[in-house]
Parts: structure tokens; sequence; C-alpha cells
């Protein structure tokens, strides 16, 4: 392994066998090791810190405000993080809807015909359109510089975000310029 690697960790997570044999390639190698109790301490911690920031930022996303504490952290739960790269297509128009976006941090652009409608950036969310509508994506969102995501599935939202249907409805007002044909009321 590289200076700054690490491994054992899968035997202390999992209660395991190690499953391989390290030796040192040289004899000056120089390694650090702690216990397991102090292992699962720092992953607990490190899982609590993590969980306890999110749910933080989940509180400055506006429409997330109605869910109750064990909704947010259900949330969190089941939240996919995706980084995407400066000028990356999130979402192009015409597309099946099948996932909702909150910008972390990082900016995003939706663009009709290439004319930027909206900007997006962080605590801003989109892509509920399609999935309030069960239709087509109705424009294409761009990363417009490094932008970290925060994803959440189709289920995941009818079933937590769902309930926030009216102050989503409230929001799709402020989509004036997007015509979009209902094929079925969110489920």
């Amino acid at each position: 392994t590289d200076p700054g690697s690490y491994f054992g960790e899968l035997a202390l997570l999992y209660n395991a066998p190690r499953a391989a044999t390290v030796e040192a390639a040289t004899a000056d190698t120089k390694l650090w090791c702690i216990d397991k109790n102090t292992f699962n301490f720092l992953v607990r911690d490190g899982a609590a810190i993590g969980l306890q920031k999110r749910i933080q930022f989940l509180d400055r996303v506006p429409i997330l405000r109605g869910l109750t504490g064990e909704e947010r952290v259900a949330l969190c739960d089941a939240l996919q993080v995706r980084t995407v790269a400066a000028n990356t297509a999130v979402l192009r128009e015409g597309e099946e809807g099948t996932e909702f976006f909150i910008i972390e941090y990082g900016k995003c652009e939706a663009r009709k015909a290439g004319a930027v409608i909206r900007t997006f950036e962080a605590s801003d969310y989109f892509g509920e359109l399609a999935l309030l509508r069960s239709a087509p994506r109705a424009c294409d969102v761009v990363a417009v510089e490094v932008t970290k995501l925060l994803v959440v599935g189709v289920d995941t939202f009818v079933r937590l975000i769902g309930p926030l249907k009216e102050l989503l409805e409230e929001r799709l007002a402020e989509y004036g310029a997007l015509h979009v044909e209902a094929s079925q009321p969110l489920r």
C-alpha cells in the first residue's frame, strides 16, 4: 500500500477474521495502529457527527422544514451523494424522472432550448416537477461548477417528501416558463 493508506478496517467493521496478510515491503516502514474499541468508537462518532451535519444542512432546505425530525433522519439515511463536474448534465429534457436533487454545494442551471431559466445553489432543489406530475423532465439541468448533490429516488421521494405536496405544488407556479402535462398525479 502507499503512504497514508490503511488496511484491516473490514475485519473490525464486520467482526470477521482478517482476509489477508500484510507484510512490510521495507525495513524502515512505519505503521500506526489502533485497537478495535478505539476504531469502533471513532467510526460511530464520525457517523454520528456526519448525520448531525447532514440534518443541520437539511434544516436549511426550505421545503423540508415541514418534515418531522424522524422523517429528516430517514431522509438522511436514504440520500445518495453525487458529485458532478462543471458543465455536466444532471438532467436532460424528456428523460423519465426517477430522482429528486438537493444541492449541498455548487451551482446548477435549468435550461430550456439553451436559455437559462433558473439558477440553483446550495440548499436549492430540483427534479420534483417530473416526480409530482409523472411526466418527462421539462428542461435540462447542468452543473456550472463542481456540485455536490444529495439525491433521493422516486420511492423515497413519494414516501417522505410526497406529504409536502401542497408546498411543492406552490413551487410549481414558479416554473411558469415550463408546460408539462401530467400523466398521473403523485402516488
